[in-house]
């Protein structure tokens, strides 16, 4: 330092004038250090920092919240920033070093592989097909403008990334000649978008680029909303099994993942009742402080809306679930099988179709359930699974279409057989990946 700091004087050492004047800095420099030291090892740990992710929409709004939730209890410290734009637009930034972290929704090939066995695609630009690799993605890709593809049948027809680009009276073409063509229409299209030819595909270009919702609903017959935002909208077929749809929103949007990122759960519970004598078995689940779906006749509807005194309730008329889904194997039952026992699984499918309640999981419960508290509990002991338990099973919402699949296959190749068990044991034991079974 240029200076002498300490006097020693035998085994005493006392600080100098010099060295009472550079005291206090030395203290700041001790301690300067071992900021820095903690800053580096807890940006090596995760502790501290900020993060900068991108994805696009379906990842965005129905996975990562999740994943968010997650990071953010694990590292409190690390701000992390969530940027949901296009699957372009999220590329091109990532590549620009503005986002560490893309996801992408990825192809509908890969997204429906799971639910379908057969899922061809039309592509109307033949580039497109080997630049994207759409023949490993699909069964057969028809290279083919939409507005003369000649099909006979689909199970589902998913409009997406077309609309925008034909005029509104072959938008409505389009539509027309293909609704009686498919169980299921589902029609997505972007609002005030202006777009040009691009990557020399002259398909490119918008061509409804002034559409908004308004427009939509008012040009285009033969469809609900089902989703949507400010920018987009998702719609599907005006049929009966899709009228109890209440769309969803930049509300819902937000508050959905308000909830995941606080890690709660919204739990609905699912039931039936025929009779009043069924319905006084009840009466611990019209209790419960879950929200509740009754499938049941007015009257005892009515009856189950007074006992809940105002509590999140809603209640589906039985006729109205028979159309939604009657028992798909009722001719092969043998008198001893009870049709609406083996049929609940497809109940619980229906009313997660029908939910209002924007639940994240649904559990039916028949009378002699544990209590709902504890049923409820499942949701947190087993959140991304579905559990079958002593007269109560479900789970989330995203994986119940799954385990419907799965047992209405197993239903039916159990009663092809003969065998007389019960299937949905049949299903916790041959998917345990999927399924958690909680024994009584």
């Amino acid at each position: 330092m240029g200076a002498k700091l300490f006097d020693r004087a035998g085994r005493r050492v006392t600080l100098t004038d010099a060295g009472r004047a550079f005291a206090p800095h030395a203290a700041h420099i001790v301690a300067s250090v071992g900021d820095a030291r903690q800053a580096v090892s807890e940006l090596d740990g995760l502790a501290h920092g900020t993060l900068l992710v991108g994805a696009s929409t379906t990842p965005g709004i129905y996975v990562l919240p999740r994943v968010v939730a997650a990071f953010q209890r694990r590292h409190p410290g690390v701000t992390l920033t969530l940027t949901i734009a296009n699957s372009r637009v999220i590329e091109e930034r990532v590549r620009a070093d503005e986002l560490d972290i893309g996801c992408g929704a990825g192809s509908y090939g890969r997204l429906l592989q799971r639910s379908f066995d057969v899922v061809d695609a039309v592509e109307i630009f033949e580039p497109y097909v080997a630049a994207y690799g759409l023949p490993s993605l699909y069964r057969r890709v028809f290279v083919a403008d939409a507005l003369t593809f000649e099909f006979d049948y689909y199970d589902v027809v998913i409009l997406g990334d077309v609309l925008e680009h034909l005029t509104e009276d072959d938008g409505v073409r389009l539509i027309e000649r293909i609704y009686d063509r498919c169980d299921e229409l589902v029609v997505a299209i972007p609002f005030l978008s202006e777009q040009a030819v691009e990557h020399g595909n002259p398909h490119e270009a918008h061509r409804q680029a002034a559409i908004t919702h308004e427009r939509f609903v008012t040009r285009y017959e033969g469809v609900i909303p089902y989703s949507l935002r400010y920018d987009y909208g998702v719609y599907v077929k005006d049929a009966l099994s899709n009228r109890g749809i209440v769309p969803i929103n930049d509300a819902f949007y937000l508050e959905e993942a308000t909830r995941l990122l606080r890690g709660e759960r919204n739990v609905t519970l699912v039931t039936a009742a025929l009779t009043d004598a069924q319905a006084d078995t009840l009466e611990s689940v019209v209790r419960a402080p879950a929200n509740l779906i009754v499938f049941a006749p007015p009257a005892i509807g009515e009856r189950i809306q007074a006992a809940r005194s105002g509590r999140a309730t809603q209640i589906v008329s039985w006729d109205e679930g028979q159309a939604a889904r009657d028992f798909p194997f009722a001719d092969r039952l043998t008198p001893a099988q009870d049709p609406f026992a083996l049929s609940t699984m497809f109940r619980l499918h229906d009313a997660a179709c029908l939910d209002r309640f924007t639940s994240t999981h649904l559990f039916w419960v028949d009378a002699g359930a544990p209590r709902p508290e504890d049923v409820v509990a499942w949701s947190e002991k087993a959140p991304d699974v579905f559990v079958c338990g002593p007269s109560f099973f479900g789970g989330p919402k995203s994986v119940l279409r799954r385990a419907s699949e799965l047992y209405s296959g197993l239903l039916r190749a159990a009663l092809e057989r003969g065998w007389d068990g019960a299937a949905m044991t049949l299903l916790a034991r041959t998917y345990p990946s999927l399924v958690h079974t909680v024994v009584a």
